[in-house]
């Protein structure tokens, strides 16, 4: 009620008016400096009309969704380095200068595009664009706001935004204006060079900013231009206000620095800088996220998808939703300084949301709703001008247009009406034309649809609910938010955030748009479940061998809750940081020697005998630890443990994968990770249980023997691998084993692929040899195989590199470090976060056969980026408001109680508990609170009794937070996000991505790879906490994510459903992308990547 609208006075919504009308010098600085939104806006609008043209001149761009992404975002890119450069510039050579250069490099730029020979020249012509638009989109704003008075600041700034949808208004105009013309895009994007020249004349008119001016000590010249805006009764006090911060900044700027380094040093230092950023860029990549950009960048396309299929149409309705973008930026001008930044971004989420979720129920309806495709009149074209994906299928009888359009061909609507069935046919101009001279609609972006209109009609209301608050007041809050000295630099941060964002929405846009919904059937879903519970044979299989895994999570979860204890009972453990992470690490060391040799085992002994002897040597390795006299025994024992995990982590999933129908395998292989995230949780709930026994760490580790045992009885009672005995020449042995597995009519099909695959092993083994550095060699000789590591290796570092085994190690370590003491809380909290990784692998098993390893990764990738930047915020926020010392209260407890280093100091006055834990001392908290100011004390058992007698807490590995909990619940979000994708699918791709005469030396090489990573990570992880801090540490796993992102994107293939044999000829050929976010059958995804171009 409270925060509900109020009677707005005559006099408040005249207040600009009037201001404005009567110093018109006002208007004409702030419509100047505005073009530059205007440059924006037409740039952010033209392409997405151009696009469409673009497409027809250049076949590899129509073909090539990656390139049409790349042709869109390039612009963002230069973005990024113009905003980048831009807070520079803006500090050193002022605001008027940059806005001047910013004109010529845009004006440059759309000249490029206007004359491109070729898309590449197409792309450098973006670059430049976007350069001068990113210097642009952080300089306008600050300009108009330093040439404001205040009463009317957020209004006139807003004439930037207003022209930055009069841009996007005036791109759609002038591409509708276009349609007919010859050299259509040419002129599109070639016109946008004269509004630069217009702001270039423009502003050589026009003076530098006032205040830019008076900071460099210009103080004639700023009073002048000052006259010329403000009343004569507010000049003094606006010079007064000037003064007073160029005065403050002076006094600053000996510890603040001249360079750009000293400059981001000092802005993050600043508390006032931080939280004005914390806001600013999060209202800057909020305005992204929500999508704007990319619906004015492919607004046309988005309408097509709607089932409106022609060019004029889209273009004409694309120019009404970016009328109403206007309409929305002018309600802005007159509300924001009457309701304010933070009320009117608010309620415009709120809207935006409902409009999301509504065009969200829109779409899906529209693609399970598409018209069916009908055989008779898709055959009458003939076959050259039938869609190839659609004459391989074995069974077209579900083929509707949405279908088709994801086999990139197109939908050719019937001459009865739109919505009846139809052909599906080869997208070719040729085929086109034979299609609009039966006078029937061509349909090559979204299908026809009943509702096409309404999709339309919401995605105006979001427009017109994204413009008045999103839209304009997130560059007003960054133009004012921030300190004058510091308005250059973070400013140009929050631009490069807003770009950033930007670029990763609309670099991805159509892939995810191709990986729309389809109707899923029943059948699909259910058919792991059909065909295990039809054989439990096979599920026998896959439990047994995946206790391998069950061994590896347990291993992983174990250690991080007894080396709580481990600290306690050596004393060298506690005080020795290098000493815990190498207890941790060393089962890493031993499971990469293992994962090294395992890939000769698997291929010289078999896989079932290198999973027994595993089982060995893990169960002598837990028996080690459970006796370990010493820290070094304890070593021994890590690394033994560490052995058999290394070698069961390589062949219980390639054993899994080589017993299983290739219809269920991904679902089976998962198996293994579902059991290695059940290992990590049953290891937290031993970890609890143990607690308060006696010999506590020792029960932990000893228990993870029985596993083993286990996973040996059981193994004496199963066979070989099918395909290794039939590699072997033991094909009757062979055979017996898939007629368990294999419906009967599925077992001659892969009897054939097997012996064909062994026939040419046998044809190739004179040149790949028998040893293991001839098969090296070999290895590495053979592009199929070549390019099977490249995706292979990326998957499984990227898999470490993310984080995820440094979590589990040291997940109660981390839960301390979000400043929850108690270690039976952190042990509790711990086993939640397990409890989700196992959701998540349950998750992994119900998507994978559906949606494929490759999508499953990406998405599990962004989502991880996510998590680890907000626990970044999260650890920073938690460190920087860490509870202060109280020296009165430390000296209480007398010298000898006291941290040594608080002693030392010679001033004491900064000391917090973050400071006195880094000291490698202990802070036990007030007897009023955790989070109140303490005591900096030496971290040994007798002090920490002493503490426990007051009734205080005592934190050694965290400070007490307020938001600790929240690091906890990103954690488990963290975790969730990790285990459906990264979790399970590397494993799952190196056990079916290498031909059979390499599986075990590849698939060793991989695990090897993924070890090294892990003992990097784990080696590392705890002197990166001690020297980055928590913060530091996940940002740097945030960074390792997104280069893990863009390497997967770039070198893994789809492997879903394919047999081992199609796989093979798959990494053959190579592949594309952009071809691999297509989820299609796996007839289609056979032929049509056997023809993709190649990328490697």
């Amino acid at each position: 009620m409270e925060g509900g609208p109020e009677a707005a006075s005559k006099q408040e919504f005249m207040e600009f008016w009037k201001r404005a009308t009567s110093s018109p010098y006002i208007m004409r600085l702030a419509l100047s400096a505005g073009i530059g939104g205007l440059l924006f806006g037409y740039d952010t609008g033209v392409i997405s009309g151009a696009l469409l043209y673009i497409r027809e001149d250049f076949v590899e761009v129509d073909k090539k969704l990656w390139l049409q992404e790349v042709i869109v975002s390039m612009a963002v890119a230069g973005a990024i380095i113009g905003a980048a450069l831009g807070g520079w510039m803006n500090d050193m050579l002022g605001r008027k200068t940059s806005i001047l250069g910013a004109d010529i490099v845009f004006f440059l730029g759309a000249i490029v595009m206007a004359i491109a020979p070729a898309p590449w020249v197409l792309v450098i012509g973006r670059i430049l664009v976007g350069f001068g638009v990113g210097i642009a989109s952080m300089t306008s704003p600050l300009y108009i706001l330093e040439a404001s008075p205040a009463t009317i600041r957020g209004a006139l700034v807003c004439i930037n935004g207003l022209l930055i949808t009069f841009g996007q208004f005036l791109s759609y105009l002038i591409n509708l204006a276009f349609t007919t013309t010859p050299g259509t895009w040419r002129w599109m994007l070639g016109v946008a060079g004269l509004p630069a020249v217009v702001q270039f004349v423009l502003m050589l008119t026009l003076p530098e900013s006032p205040r830019w001016l008076y900071n460099q000590g210009k103080e004639n010249e700023s009073r002048k231009i000052l006259e010329k805006i403000y009343r004569a009764d507010e000049i003094e006090g606006e010079i007064k206000a000037m003064r007073e911060a160029v005065e403050q900044e002076k006094q600053e700027e000996g510890l603040i620095g001249q360079t750009l380094g000293e400059k981001m040093k000092a802005a993050f230092s600043n508390v006032a800088v931080r939280r004005g950023l914390y806001a600013g860029v999060t209202a800057q990549v909020a305005q992204q996220f929500v999508g704007i950009n990319t619906v004015m960048y492919y607004s046309p396309t988005i309408v097509q998808f709607a089932g409106i299929a022609s060019k004029s149409t889209a273009l004409a309705l694309s120019l009404v939703t970016s009328g109403l973008n206007a309409v929305g930026s002018i309600l802005s001008m007159l509300c924001i300084d009457k309701y304010g930044r933070r009320k009117l971004m608010l309620l415009s989420l709120i809207a935006i949301i409902v409009c999301l979720l509504t065009l969200t129920g829109v779409f899906y309806q529209a693609a399970t709703t598409a018209p069916p495709i009908d055989n008779v009149d898709t055959l009458s074209f003939g076959a050259n001008a039938t869609c190839q994906a659609y004459l391989d299928a074995p069974n077209v009888s579900s083929w509707n247009c949405m279908k088709c359009l994801k086999a990139e061909c197109a939908f050719c609507a019937s001459t009865g009406g739109n919505h009846l069935p139809r052909a599906c046919l080869a997208e070719t101009k040729e085929v086109r034309v034979v299609c609009g001279e039966q006078k029937r609609v061509w349909f090559s972006d979204g299908c026809p649809s009943k509702i096409g209109v309404l999709a339309v009609i919401v995605l105006g209301l979001y427009i017109l609910a994204y413009s008045p608050g999103m839209g304009s007041v997130p560059w007003v809050l960054n133009s004012e938010i921030y300190p004058l000295r510091f308005r250059g630099i973070c400013g140009g941060i929050a631009a490069v955030s807003n770009w950033c964002a930007n670029l990763i929405v609309s670099l991805t846009f159509l892939s995810l748009m191709e990986g729309g919904p389809e109707a899923a059937s029943k059948q699909e879903f259910t058919e792991f479940w059909k065909r295990a519970t039809s054989s439990p044979y096979i599920m026998r299989l896959a439990l047994s061998a995946g206790i391998g895994g069950l061994l590896f999570g347990y291993d992983t979860g174990v250690i991080s809750g007894a080396l709580l204890y481990i600290r306690e009972d050596f004393v060298e453990v506690d005080k020795k940081l290098w000493l815990q992470e190498v207890i941790v690490s060393m089962a890493v060391a031993g499971a990469i020697i293992g994962a090294a040799l395992g890939g000769w085992m698997n291929d010289m002994l078999g896989r079932k005998t290198s999973i027994l002897g595993a089982d060995i040597v893990f169960f002598l390795g837990a028996i080690v630890m459970a006796i370990a006299p010493a820290p070094w025994v304890l070593i021994v024992g890590r690394i033994l443990v560490g052995f058999g995990v290394g070698i069961a982590s390589m062949t219980s999933p390639l054993y899994i994968s080589e017993a299983s129908p290739a219809a269920i395998r991904g679902a089976l292989v998962c198996i293994n990770g579902l059991l290695i995230t059940f290992g990590q949780f049953l290891s937290y709930l031993i970890n609890l249980a143990f607690t308060k026994t006696p010999g506590t760490w020792r029960w932990m580790l000893g228990v993870a023997g029985l596993p083993a045992v286990v996973q040996f009885v059981l193994m004496l009672t199963l066979p070989e691998s099918p395909r290794w005995l039939y590699n072997q020449g033991k094909e009757n042995e062979s055979r017996k084993i898939l007629e368990k597995i294999y419906r009967a009519d599925e077992i001659e099909g892969e009897i054939k692929a097997m012996r064909e695959a062994v026939e040419q092993e046998k044809q190739e083994e004179g040149l790949i040899g028998q040893t293991l550095g001839e098969k090296m060699k070999a290895a590495f000789s053979n592009v199929a195989v070549r390019r099977g590591l490249y995706a292979g290796v990326t998957a499984q570092v990227a898999q470490q590199f993310v984080g995820i085994n440094t979590v589990m190690y040291y997940s109660t370590t981390i839960v301390q470090f979000a400043g929850i003491a108690s270690k039976s809380t952190a042990l509790a909290l711990s086993l939640v976060t397990s409890g989700l990784n196992a959701v998540g692998s349950i998750l992994s098993m119900l998507c994978i056969d559906k949606y494929g390893r490759r999508k499953l990764m990406l998405l599990s990738l962004i989502a991880i980026i996510v998590c680890l930047l907000t626990l970044t915020g999260v650890f920073y926020q938690a460190a920087t408001t860490a509870p202060p010392i109280d020296n009165v209260d430390t000296l209480s407890f007398g010298a000898n109680a006291t941290c040594q280093a608080y002693l030392d100091a010679p001033n004491v006055s900064s000391w917090n508990c973050m400071k006195c834990l880094k000291a490698e001392c202990a802070f036990c908290a007030s007897t009023g609170g955790n989070h109140l100011p303490g005591a900096c004390l030496a971290e040994t058992k007798e002090v920490r009794v002493v503490c426990g007698e007051q009734k205080r807490v005592w934190f050694s590995d965290g400070c007490p937070s307020k938001i600790g909990v929240l690091a906890v619940i990103v954690l488990g979000l963290y975790i969730l996000a990790y285990s459906p994708g990264m979790g399970s699918v590397p494993w799952v791709l190196n056990s079916e991505i290498y031909p059979l005469r390499f599986r075990g030396i590849c698939g060793g090489i991989a695990a090897v790879s993924n070890w090294c990573a892990n003992l990097i990570v784990s080696l590392t992880f705890l002197s990166l906490i001690h020297a980055l801090g928590a913060a530091g540490t996940f940002l740097l796993f945030a960074g390792f994510s997104t280069i893990g992102l863009v390497a997967i994107y770039l070198l893994v293939p789809e492997t879903k459903g394919l047999q081992f044999e199609e796989v093979e000829k798959l990494l053959q050929k190579g592949f594309n992308p952009c071809d691999c976010t297509n989820p299609k059958t796996d007839e289609e995804k056979a032929s049509s990547r056997m023809d993709s171009p190649k990328i490697i």
